[in-house]
């Protein structure tokens, strides 16, 4: 179940930053920004969109949990299908019909690489980063 997670390996490739909560480093660089890393860079639509808030929280989440993988796997793939599930209620809640489309394809990658895991296959997670990283910079305006 190490595969499980979207987020396997991904930090120590440098491509992760710290998470969308407080800081400007987002998930795969600077999406997020302003005080306690919910308010939206110029053009985005930060924290006065309530779907896009709670995605920025999921994907955060599911970054956070990586860290768990190697000492238990069950709890991160709890997790991680918590996070599907707050990324697909974002996408109902959002103002933004591209962020709803982003948030819902999101989840669709995080439950494909769910999948493979554990079919015994070793997902590659790159489309699920990519697609985070849209969210993200909907969302944040970056």
């Amino acid at each position: 179940m190490c595969a499980a997670l979207l987020l396997a390996g991904c930090s120590s490739s440098g491509t992760v930053g710290g998470s969308a909560h407080g800081s400007t480093a987002g998930l795969l660089g600077s999406t997020t920004g302003g005080s306690g890393g919910t308010s939206g860079g110029t053009g985005g639509t930060g924290s006065s969109d309530a779907g896009c808030a709670q995605a920025q929280t999921a994907i955060a989440d599911a970054e956070q949990a990586q860290s768990e993988i190697g000492t238990n796997p069950q709890d991160v793939v709890t997790k991680v299908t918590t996070d599907m599930g707050q990324l697909r209620t974002a996408a109902t809640m959002t103002q933004n019909q591209d962020a709803a489309q982003a948030m819902n394809k999101v989840a669709d990658d995080m439950q494909s690489i769910l999948s493979q895991a554990a079919n015994g296959q070793n997902p590659d997670p790159s489309t699920a980063l990519a697609d985070a990283k849209t969210v993200l910079t909907i969302c944040g305006g970056s």
